[in-house]
């Protein structure tokens, strides 16, 4: 079965899922295999997964296991299947891939500066847009393809968050807001088209091209930069950069907290503001 094949045969939430979810062709490979040994169902169930993985790892590298898994729960995730996912890890005997595999350039701070003076100077409008929203709130790339021209407002942005956190509005501020409010939403901005504009920025900046480097490597940057401050100011913690940058929580306790604090998010953006690493760099 084709990815193309299999995209007609959902419906168009279940479709739009996946292609959010599965952004590289080799990522379909696992996918449609499966779905090929084990029809196209929404009731699979956790030894569906388990088999065809214990499966994989007898036939491929562990690699390819690792990154099968992953690609299938993606699928999961699209289909609103609520699998177990520990449960298929240890009995699939399936890892997840070391820091090293896991590791994304990250983009220093001058290294984002030239960026922004690049696209300032001799950038397009598409180009500002997308870079403006990244540098200021560590836009994931799923979240810039997200975003839409009624998600913009007078003083606020809904970002609409792509891996479980919080999807809520965040404050605007004024050094990007007419970027934000004055850009013309007339084309399609597919991830794919993202990664490109991403590195068409980095050209124009002079920024040396490095494996795997995209817009994650900016959202690297602005947190490492964003906690240096955030542990010198008064007033300021680690839990209010955990909100800003749209984390989901991974444990019980920061779910509670996030639960029991009912604080203005905008309000606590706003603060956040005050100590922002790169959001100067767009005034003037």
């Amino acid at each position: 079965m084709h990815k193309k094949e299999l995209l007609t045969k959902l419906d168009d939430r279940q479709a739009e899922d996946l292609e959010t979810y599965i952004t590289s062709d080799s990522m379909w490979s696992p996918v449609t295999k499966f779905i090929e040994e084990k029809g196209l169902r929404d009731d699979y169930r956790e030894t569906d997964f388990i088999k065809f993985l214990r499966k994989v790892k007898e036939e491929n590298s562990m690699n390819y296991a690792v990154f099968s898994y992953y690609s299938l729960k993606n699928l999961a995730e699209a289909l609103g299947i609520d699998a177990k996912w520990k449960l298929v890890r240890r009995k699939a005997k399936l890892k997840k891939p070391s820091d090293r595999e896991q590791q994304k350039p990250t983009l220093t701070a001058e290294q984002v500066e030239k960026m922004v003076k690049a696209v300032k100077k001799n950038g397009y409008d598409y180009e500002r847009f997308f870079l403006a929203l990244s540098t200021a709130f560590g836009c994931r790339r799923i979240e810039l393809s997200r975003v839409k021209e009624e998600d913009i407002f007078e003083d606020r942005i809904l970002i609409r968050t792509g891996k479980g956190g919080e999807i809520r509005e965040q404050f605007l501020p004024k050094q990007i807001r007419p970027i934000a409010q004055g850009f013309e939403f007339n084309g399609d901005f597919t991830v794919n088209v993202l990664s490109d504009i991403f590195h068409d920025i980095r050209g124009k900046a002079g920024v040396e091209k490095r494996g795997r480097m995209g817009w994650h490597s900016l959202r690297r940057g602005l947190v490492t930069e964003f906690r240096k401050r955030v542990s010198q100011e008064d007033g300021y913690a680690d839990a209010d950069l955990f909100k800003f940058v749209r984390w989901k929580p991974n444990s019980r306790v920061e779910e509670m907290l996030s639960i029991y604090d009912n604080s203005d998010p905008v309000e606590a953006d706003r603060k956040m503001f005050e100590i922002h690493p790169f959001v100067e760099m767009w005034g003037g």
